[in-house]
């Protein structure tokens, strides 16, 4: 698995880039194929990562953004394409109890923290708009509610050929709080027919913790939890 690079900055850009040129019959063919192994995939809006620029010396980091629907992203069955990265946002929820909330999804069973791929807005994409869908991946996939006005940045990841991801760090909740609303939300969709974006959830509070898990984890998921833990747990 390739680990994700992780990137601290004091100041974080967020402006309008363009994609690489893509063949636009390439990508409807491979949305077709990855619709037929996968029904529920639905081809809603967006956002894409054409590039990152990180400058250390001022610690600013730059990410270019750009409107896709999700088609865009199944062009990365074709060998050589040139697919630009996701743009996502994801929460690091804490227990009072020192521990960090870790979810399996239902579709792959992999190890992740709460988050998915932003969608555009109506308005400017800027960090409170990377907040508020933070916030709500993390109500839709854990059933926790937070302001995104109470979202704290806490890093920043990126992998080569993957995802770019925005992750903020959420006030901390007692793990029988959290439990209890996933229940609720597990309950709701199943009545409803749906289909959970998570399986099931838990809490680590150790890298050791996370490990047993056994995996497979999301490219961001080890890092991250690596260096909260490291500064908090």
């Amino acid at each position: 698995m390739t680990m994700a690079r992780v990137i601290v900055p004091d100041r974080l850009r967020l402006v309008r880039g363009t994609l690489p040129a893509v063949d636009q019959q390439a990508v409807d063919r491979a949305w077709e194929q990855a619709v037929l192994a996968d029904p529920t995939l639905y081809d809603g809006p967006a956002l894409a990562c054409p590039r990152v620029d990180h400058r250390p010396a001022d610690s600013t980091l730059t990410l270019e953004w750009a409107p896709v629907t999700y088609r865009y992203f199944s062009l990365r069955r074709v060998p050589g394409a040139d697919v630009a990265p996701a743009l996502f946002a994801a929460v690091v929820q804490p227990t009072v109890e020192g521990g960090l909330v870790v979810g399996r999804t239902t579709a792959a069973g992999q190890v992740q923290i709460p988050g998915g791929v932003v969608e555009q807005p109506t308005g400017a994409v800027d960090e409170a708009w990377l907040a508020h869908e933070a916030a709500r991946e993390l109500a839709e996939e854990t059933g926790v509610v937070v302001p995104p006005e109470e979202l704290a940045r806490f890093a920043v990841t990126s992998t080569p050929g993957g995802n770019v991801g925005v992750f903020f760090r959420a006030p901390p909740l007692a793990e029988k709080v959290i439990r209890e609303r996933f229940a609720v939300l597990l309950a709701k969709e199943t009545a409803a027919g749906n289909v959970p974006e998570l399986a099931e959830v838990t809490t680590v509070g150790s890298l050791s913790d996370l490990l047993e898990l056994g995996g497979p984890y999301s490219a961001s998921s080890i890092p991250v939890a690596r260096r909260y833990l490291d500064q908090f747990g």
